[in-house]
């Protein structure tokens, strides 16, 4: 689409209209703070707002924007994906946190499973892939989110925050060292 969604870490949830890339439009916000990361689906934006936990944000109006609720989380929330009806958080010392989204304004906790310090998740197929800061990459399969197990672990001293996956199966880990990349296509990592 021609709107981009921005999690502004001081000004909260931001909407902007890109359909002309040399003169983006501010459409509207949605002012927090402490917010690091979101993941949009079905109407709504799922902002990670640190100790906050997880913003909900009604985005069916983009130059309205309306902050339904927060999911509190025990620990800090830095990233989110939506993937499959469900919401994972990487909520730090706490890890993952696995939600159903069968009322998206309203997400329920399925489960959750201790990784280390969990900064950020993205889900390939049906594994959620932690950044685990000092624990480094941790792969997770949650068919059970009641009984979550590890699927792979590949320990890092580089202090994992971030991660994405291409199109084409790398995964890329944004560490302190620098930038590690792994095959995406074998969770077994």
């Amino acid at each position: 689409g021609s709107l981009a969604y921005v999690a502004d870490e001081d000004a909260g949830l931001q909407i902007v209209d890109v359909s002309d890339p040399d003169a983006p439009a501010l459409r509207g916000r949605a002012a927090f703070t402490d917010a690091h990361d979101l993941a949009v689906a079905g109407g709504y934006a799922y902002v990670a707002v640190e100790g906050a936990g997880v913003a909900v944000v009604d985005v069916a109006d983009p130059d309205h924007p309306l902050r339904v609720r927060t999911v509190d989380t025990p620990g800090y929330a830095y990233g989110v994906c939506v993937a499959g009806g469900r919401l994972y958080v990487a909520d730090s010392w706490n890890g993952l946190l696995v939600y159903s989204l069968a009322d998206p304004a309203a997400p329920v906790l399925l489960g959750g499973c201790d990784t280390g310090s969990a900064q950020d998740v993205v889900v390939l197929g049906a594994l959620p892939w932690i950044a685990d800061y000092d624990d480094g990459l941790v792969v997770l399969d949650v068919a059970d989110p009641a009984a979550i197990a590890p699927v792979a672990a590949r320990p890092q001293s580089l202090y994992a925050r971030a991660l994405a996956i291409s199109p084409s199966g790398a995964c890329l880990v944004a560490c302190s060292g620098g930038l590690h990349v792994y095959d995406a296509t074998d969770p077994a990592v």
